[in-house]
């Protein structure tokens, strides 16, 4: 079983939508893994409910998810082409892309691979969260500001993970545990509002 996805994505998704696929780090979209946590029934793929109407004309989003197990309709193969699918069909609307978020079996493993991080004292850093914080000056620099590697991190998701907005930062931002948060900006972990992320 691949802890570093079922953690990932119990850090980011939103628990209706998931993530979008494309939005992964590449370090974890690996069909092999996505395969068998499909398999195991503890992730599922999806996008926001749609319809076209007439030839030309662009889709029109409806209410609702459709989520589901791909490998019980297609295997494998059928999750590759979705991984190429999503590095191919970035100019499609965001919402009808293919999304992967964890069932309900698979949040209850999450939280399980929590509890076990809290009673061992072990924070777990997901690979692409620590390629930025290296980017980032250790935390007692001298003349650092209490809140310069927070910021400068909310800079890095905006560069680098898809030109991230407010919304988006903050969001993630307060999704991360508060042990993590305290790793990251010891003197400025508190939860932030989206006004603090843009005056950051």
């Amino acid at each position: 079983m691949d802890h570093a996805l079922l953690r990932y994505l119990a850090q980011y998704q939103d628990q209706t939508q998931g993530i979008r696929l494309a939005d992964l780090p590449g370090s974890l979209v690996d069909a092999d893994i996505l395969a068998v946590l499909d398999s195991d029934g503890l992730i599922e793929f999806g996008h926001r409910n749609y319809i076209f109407v007439g030839l030309d004309e662009e889709p029109r989003i409806e209410a609702g998810w459709d989520f589901g197990s791909y490998t019980r309709s297609g295997g494998r193969s059928r999750i590759q082409r979705v991984i190429d699918g999503s590095r191919e069909n970035t100019d499609q609307p965001v919402e009808i892309q293919t999304h992967v978020r964890l069932t309900d079996r698979g949040q209850i493993e999450a939280a399980r691979l929590t509890l076990a991080d809290r009673s061992s004292g072990t924070v777990t850093i997901q690979p692409d969260l620590q390629a930025l914080l290296d980017q980032l000056p250790p935390h007692d620099t001298t003349g650092l500001r209490p809140a310069h590697r927070r910021d400068h991190l909310f800079r890095l998701w905006n560069e680098q993970e898809g030109r991230f907005g407010p919304a988006k930062i903050f969001k993630r931002w307060n999704e991360l545990s508060s042990a993590l948060r305290q790793i990251i900006a010891p003197k400025a972990s508190m939860k932030v509002t989206q006004d603090v992320v843009k005056r950051g």
